[in-house]
């Protein structure tokens, strides 16, 4: 009698979680995470996390990485594919936007280090212009610096995840849901971190290509400086 009881408890606690801590509909999601139990929490960050932040992350690094190493001329193409394939795959994994409080900075702040670190990445590519059949064009050279940059971005960020998920699921739980912020923003937060240094790449890349072409050609060298 006494074991039915705590069950029936148990069981009716998770409802009036939200309520307890004055959440709204919105962020019952963060409320059933702290209420759930570590193997439950464990298989949904799994599942709603790691698989969404690593394939648009491992998708964007191996097309990047694709168009960019070694000594490349910059092409339309080349400027949009990381792009393209960002938008083809974040979609499936994007969860609602969160509309503000901490989810919303949350957000806000995984974007703005994208483009932060889209500035770091893109320092590491110089841009420079060559003559060939009297014809100029745009060039670009990416070595291992620029690789490891690429990937330790993008490890750090998988890192984050499968610690969400197995390492600090507990603590981040509870600040979640004391701050209420879904698990759907904190995902989307990685997500646009992504898609910011991959805009944030292109963008420069375009950029920088356009004023190479257009720098006058200085007569010791015969082409203009690169643009850094």
């Amino acid at each position: 009698m006494a074991g039915t009881r705590r069950r029936r408890v148990e069981i009716g606690w998770r409802p009036r979680v939200s309520t307890l801590l004055g959440l709204g509909a919105d962020d019952g999601r963060a409320a059933a995470f702290l209420g759930s139990s570590p193997s439950e929490r464990v298989c949904r960050k799994a599942t709603a996390m790691d698989a969404s932040v690593w394939i648009v992350n491992l998708a964007v690094l191996a097309v990047v990485l694709e168009s960019d190493l070694g000594r490349r001329r910059v092409r339309r193409f080349r400027v949009l594919r990381p792009v393209i394939t960002a938008a083809a795959v974040v979609p499936f994994f994007l969860g609602n936007a969160a509309s503000g409080g901490y989810g919303l900075m949350l957000e806000i702040g995984g974007a703005a280090a994208g483009l932060l670190f889209g500035l770091v990445v893109s320092a590491l590519m110089p841009v420079y212009a060559e003559v060939v059949e009297e014809r100029r064009r745009a060039m670009t050279r990416a070595g291992v610096p620029y690789a490891l940059a690429w990937i330790g971005v993008v490890a750090a960020r998988m890192f984050f995840s499968y610690g969400s998920a197995h390492l600090w699921s507990a603590r981040l739980g509870e600040w979640m849901a004391s701050h209420r912020v879904s698990e759907g923003a904190l995902t989307d937060a990685l997500i646009f971190m992504a898609m910011a240094m991959t805009l944030t790449r292109s963008g420069l890349l375009y950029a920088r290509a356009r004023a190479v072409l257009a720098a006058p050609v200085s007569a010791r060298s015969g082409s203009p400086s690169p643009a850094r």
